[in-house]
């Protein structure tokens, strides 16, 4: 009879081979990650393919609610005076429908609005000496805040307006912010209205691309707000509890 003992693995060498076995069949770190990413890609195209056939008519609506989804998905999305998260691009048409709807909380911004927060707040406005911006610092002012505006130029009545502040104008803005501090310390709120739009029709094909009024608008209204809330911050005019 042959002796097979010294043939048999050792318990300690059985016990490490068990070990990587079960080893070998975990996921690594990097494959659950891959994992997870293909289960919420095919999950995401699963409800775009199901959204899209909800539309089409495709699916019977039986779940509870279905229909509301489905009539929500094929009908004019919920803009910001429903509810919504977005804007009607179409100023005059987002206008007229509200005219048609009845729409108060849109037409009648007393309905929804209450300034009393701002009651013996310091407000700055930018470019609030005319058009909306005027609008937000005569309102900000009936609701009893202490309105500052940085502007060009101009003079608005019950308002401290700090003029000769061009929203290009990095240095003019330094000045402007730490004059304010300076008058009556921190702010409470900053309000970044001051905008330019460029108002021509501009298309690709007759040539009309107008860049240089592009970069204006871009410096004015993207960069502007930075330039002025940097500004502010720098000069100690933002803190914490300051909304800009």
């Amino acid at each position: 009879k042959a002796d097979t003992t010294n043939l048999l693995p050792s318990p300690r060498l059985t016990a490490r081979n068990n070990a990587l076995q079960r080893v070998s069949f975990l996921p690594s770190q990097r494959t659950k990650r891959m994992i997870s990413s293909a289960a919420r890609v095919l999950a995401l195209a699963v409800l775009s393919r199901t959204a899209s056939a909800l539309r089409a008519g495709r699916l019977p609506l039986r779940l509870k609610g279905a229909r509301a989804v489905a009539a929500q998905m094929s009908s004019v999305p919920a803009d910001e005076t429903r509810g919504g998260s977005h804007s009607l691009a179409d100023q005059v048409a987002r206008f007229a429908r509200a005219k048609e709807e009845k729409n108060e909380r849109y037409l009648d911004i007393a309905s929804v609005y209450d300034g009393s927060f701002l009651e013996g707040k310091r407000v700055v406005v930018t470019g609030g000496n005319r058009g909306l911006g005027l609008e937000i610092s005569q309102a900000a002012m009936a609701a009893g805040a202490d309105v500052l505006i940085m502007c060009r130029k101009g003079d608005v009545p019950g308002a401290t307006v700090y003029a000769g502040v061009d929203v290009t104008d990095g240095a003019a803005c330094d000045a402007a912010a730490a004059k304010i501090v300076a008058d009556g310390g921190p702010v409470d709120y900053l309000i970044n209205n001051a905008g330019y739009f460029y108002e021509a029709k501009e298309t690709v094909l007759d040539r009309t691309l107008n860049f240089d009024e592009e970069l204006k608008q871009i410096d004015i209204c993207g960069v502007g707000p930075l330039r002025v809330s940097a500004a502010l911050y720098n000069a100690g005019g933002l803190q914490s509890g300051s909304t800009c």
